[in-house]
């Protein structure tokens, strides 16, 4: 899926009439972090995105030195400006969107549960936090000592399954935030994007026991 650029003209695409409709509201939502892809309303700016996909990988090179990408294919397609480069780019950190350690891990475990340990048909928020503190008790220890830690305050027992619940519930309005998933009340669907959690943390996915154990 490479594209040579090397000869675009990176500010080529303003000069036609999608942008205006399309070109500011996609903008701001690629610097916010949002992974962009056909769903949940932002048809028009992934069509865009397909159409001026080069030129607008210039443009973002060119002018704030960072980088576009596209990944997937077909309706698993998607697209997101990386932040995690050697090189962050002309954007002030206020405008950047951060992961804090203890949503990775719940996002980790939501793919272990779904995709390794075959719950493929699980879309239930709630069910998802019943399965991490019955199914994975052996996670609770170290997940626990994670949030702690994450939230700069000591370890309770007596509080530890309403710790875990909140932190599943603001990692999920987290992943929402930036298109890897949908929810609404408690069904919730993964979207393609989600994918690149997977990708940047396959090492850790892989010996996700091993680590939990780590953190007790």
């Amino acid at each position: 899926m490479g594209h040579d650029i090397s000869d675009v003209n990176p500010l080529h695409f303003l000069k036609n009439n999608d942008a205006i409709a399309n070109f500011g509201k996609l903008d701001y939502l690629l610097k916010d972090g949002m992974h962009i892809q056909n769903y949940d309303g932002y048809t028009n700016e992934f069509l865009f995105l397909i159409k001026y996909y080069p030129d607008l990988k210039k443009y973002y090179e060119t002018y704030f030195g960072i980088s576009l990408f596209e990944r997937g294919e077909g309706i698993k397609r998607y697209y997101f400006i990386d932040f995690n480069s050697s090189s962050r780019g002309n954007i002030p950190d206020s405008s950047r969107a951060f992961m804090k350690n203890k949503y990775i891990i719940i996002g980790l475990i939501l793919h272990k549960v779904k995709e390794i340990d075959r719950y493929v048909e699980l879309d239930s928020i709630e069910a998802f936090k019943n399965i991490v503190k019955n199914d994975y008790e052996n996670y609770k220890p170290g997940l626990i000592k994670l949030i702690a830690k994450s939230d700069n305050t000591s370890i309770k027992s007596s509080d530890d399954e309403d710790r875990i619940s909140n932190t599943i519930d603001n990692a999920f309005k987290r992943f929402k935030s930036i298109g890897w998933v949908f929810f609404k009340d408690d069904y919730f669907e993964l979207r393609p994007s989600f994918n690149r959690l997977i990708v940047l943390y396959e090492d850790v996915i892989n010996t996700i026991d091993e680590r939990m154990n780590d953190l007790k």
